[in-house]
Parts: structure tokens; sequence; C-alpha cells
């Protein structure tokens, strides 16, 4: 079983929150450090993180909403893939998500361009619903996604 945590803003924490923000960025041009830990300062801000020391090899990122919840981000470094630690971290959001709020669905974006995400996606119960035209900073689409919990 992994180790999965909730985020809670203790010093090693944001010391491999910003080394894994860094990783990410190397990946995919995404937020930078300062803007995940403003989206951390809101209440309905929930950072869930794979535990194994000082560099964590995975994490999501979500926004609870009224009615339903946003993945902003879910990301497994390079190296610690085809481990499953995607599907169990989705899961322990779900888990989480489900005694906390009633939240029915989970709604997310992803770039048109990242197939693998997409079939990531579908493989895990979520379908495609929608398209938001140049979302993205370069001008890519983003497809939307829904997860009804």
């Amino acid at each position: 079983m992994t180790n999965i945590k909730r985020y809670t803003g203790g010093v090693s924490e944001a010391t491999a929150l910003q080394d894994i923000v860094t990783a990410w960025q190397e990946d995919d041009d995404f937020w930078p450090y300062e803007s995940v830990l403003e989206a951390l300062q809101r209440p309905q801000c929930r950072l869930y993180y794979v535990d194994e020391g000082q560099q964590w090899p995975g994490l999501v990122l979500l926004n609870l909403n009224i009615d339903t919840c946003d993945l902003l981000y879910i990301y497994t470094r390079a190296d610690a893939r085809r481990r499953g630690l995607a599907r169990e971290l989705l899961e322990f959001a779900a888990k989480e998500l489900r005694l906390e709020k009633p939240i029915p669905d989970v709604i997310l974006e992803v770039k048109r361009s990242n197939e693998v995400a997409q079939q990531f996606y579908l493989a895990h119960g979520m379908k495609k619903f929608g398209m938001r035209p140049r979302y993205y900073g370069n001008g890519e689409d983003a497809l939307i996604f829904r997860w009804q919990l």
C-alpha cells in the first residue's frame, strides 16, 4: 500500500513540493511554485502526495467547489511511472472527498495533444464531455472530462 498524505504546509513538505513542481515544469510547463502555494492558501484546495521521504514521486491537486471538484493537476515523476501511483492518488482523493463533502463530480481539463492522459482518464471511468478552445497559454484546446463519484 502506498503512503499517501494530505499536504499540511510543513517545512519538509514545502521543500518536497518545490522539488516536484520543478520536475513537473521540466516535463510540462505548468504552474510555477508560487502559484501552487497561492492555490493552497484557499481553504477549498487539497493536495495529496505519495510520501516516500524527501522526494515525492507523485501528487494530485484539487479544488472543491459548491457541487463539484476541479482536478487541477495530477503528476507522477517520469522515474515513478507505471507503478500505479496516479491511480492510487485518484482513488485516495475520491475517498477523502466522499468523506469530507458529498461531491458528485470531479471535472478536469487536459491538453488535446496529451493522449496518454486522456487514455488514463478514460480507463478510470472518466467521460469526455466538452472542449475549451485555446484554453492553454500556447493556444492549445483543452478537452473537459467528468468523473462521477
